[in-house]
């Protein structure tokens, strides 16, 4: 029986680095997890390397995830781009206001 190769996804992690069990699940899933903090960063790795995807957890304050979204797309248009959002954070600050 022929041995089936499973191919390595190297996926983009954008964000702060306190969201540790996005990428422990995505190393549990076989994949290749390449790091940034900013949105910025991120739009320089993706000019420089090849990503199936890319997880936006935060981009910090110079971009937003939507631009940063775009301009991930605009560099690999066939990655593909999860955006993760912490509702927790939109439930605080309404109680506050």
């Amino acid at each position: 029986m022929p041995e089936v190769k499973q191919e390595w996804r190297k996926i983009l992690l954008v964000g702060c680095y306190e969201r540790m069990d996005v990428e422990d699940q995505l190393v549990r899933a076989d994949c290749c997890v390449v790091k940034t903090d900013r949105g910025a960063a991120a739009v320089v790795c993706a000019k420089h390397d090849s990503f199936s995807a890319a997880v936006l957890v935060s981009t910090g304050r110079e971009m937003d995830p939507a631009e940063t979204a775009l301009n991930l797309k605009d560099i690999q248009p066939s990655m593909e781009i999860i955006i993760l959002t912490d509702r927790t954070l939109d439930q605080e600050a309404a109680v506050q206001a």
